[in-house]
């Protein structure tokens, strides 16, 4: 087989030759920016190397030389957070007098961290109408409130709920109507056996949570974790936006780890015997081991009661209560002062006296003083 040879033609090779020495000149000024980059890492690698030589054969011993007479200690110490002051808390206190940012509460810890121990302790601050809705009620726990649904009455729980709704909805008329009411602060616990056991109970308590602000109607709910579901409520996970939410133990302390807080500020929640947050704010718990709570009493009404004269100031009785009317026990009186003052040692006489008990006695200001010194001796105890 032979093969054929084909020769370029004359102007083919120009073509060739034109296109190759154009090439040739667009890459000579590329070759001579590569050449330029290397010759300057070249030269700032060579500066960096006579300059370490330097240090090392000029500066260094000529420091040495200077300062070897000195005498010098290094002294190693572990660096720890400054704990002397604490960090901004939370005010308990803003519960009661900013209750439109605080329209219902959660309590979450697991147990023996002291929840029932905290509500108790916030209903007394919060004043009103006070109770308590759950199944199980150990003899040492609410003493001094009504509580319904006691020894697993579920068909009681669920009643009380409905009629806290109607309550609810009968108020919304009545302050369209000008009327103004008093708060209402009630705990529900163990809500997700309740509701297990009375389904119908469950619809009830939505309602209750979503609206019952404007009706000054509050729930303090107790659980043992952060989801709804612990309520029976799987699938509402939208309510819990109708919550403020305390945390104690060691959901307070995986909390400030999430909110990525600053390193003190965890270190003190550390310390704490119980550590709390409430919301996205440190928060710390009075010492409630000493809270006294007080034989059960009828509860005083949240509704306005017309004041007496002044030759009908209630009186204290030898039953150890102020009147028969209002069924006001001195031990409850007193105990809601002390939740105050741990709350707030600051309060004066003339606050106590007129928040505390010139509203629930109907007395007024000098008859109310004098009772609050006649409590004063009585339990022992200073509000300063």
């Amino acid at each position: 087989m032979t093969r054929k040879l084909r020769i370029p033609s004359e102007d083919e090779i120009k073509t060739v030759l034109k296109w190759g020495g154009i090439r040739i000149l667009i890459a000579l000024p590329q070759a001579a920016l590569y050449s330029l980059r290397q010759l300057s890492r070249l030269s700032l690698h060579c500066s960096s190397t006579l300059e370490s030589i330097y240090h090392v054969a000029v500066v260094e011993p000529f420091d040495v030389l200077i300062w070897s007479e000195l005498p010098m200690r290094v002294i190693e110490a572990e660096v720890m957070p400054d704990l002397s002051g604490k960090p901004d808390l939370f005010d308990w206190n803003l519960f009661k007098a900013d209750s439109d940012r605080f329209p219902h509460i959660r309590i979450i810890a697991k147990s023996g961290m002291g929840k029932t121990t905290l509500a108790e302790w916030l209903l007394s601050i919060l004043g009103g109408e006070r109770f308590v809705i759950t199944p199980k009620k150990k003899p040492t726990d609410w003493r001094g409130y009504k509580v319904y649904g006691a020894g697993f009455n579920f068909e009681e729980c669920a009643e009380k709920m409905a009629s806290i709704k109607e309550k609810m909805y009968q108020r919304f008329d009545e302050v369209e109507a000008g009327k103004d009411h008093g708060f209402i602060n009630f705990v529900a616990d163990e809500w997700r056996l309740v509701i297990k056991k009375a389904p119908e109970a469950k619809e009830n308590m939505k309602e209750v949570i979503t609206v019952a602000r404007d009706a000054k109607i509050r729930m303090i709910g107790i659980a043992q974790g952060e989801q709804v579901g612990i309520w029976g409520l799987e699938g509402e996970s939208d309510l819990e936006e109708c919550f403020t939410t305390i945390r104690m133990g060691q959901f307070a302390i995986d909390h400030a780890k999430k909110l990525k807080l600053p390193q003190p500020v965890l270190e003190w929640l550390r310390q704490q015997k119980r550590p709390c947050i409430v919301e996205n704010q440190p928060a710390e718990i009075p010492d409630l081991s000493n809270y006294s709570l007080v034989p059960t009493q009828l509860q005083a009404s949240s509704e306005p009661v017309a004041k007496n004269t002044p030759s009908n100031d209630p009186e204290p009785l030898q039953n150890g209560h102020f009147s028969i009317q209002n069924q006001i026990s001195e031990e409850l009186i007193w105990a809601q002062i002390q939740g105050v003052l741990l709350s707030d040692p600051a309060r004066s006489d003339d606050w106590l006296a007129k928040n505390i008990l010139m509203p629930q006695l109907s007395t007024g200001r000098p008859r109310a003083l004098e009772i609050l010194a006649d409590l004063r001796q009585k339990f022992g105890a200073g509000s300063e």
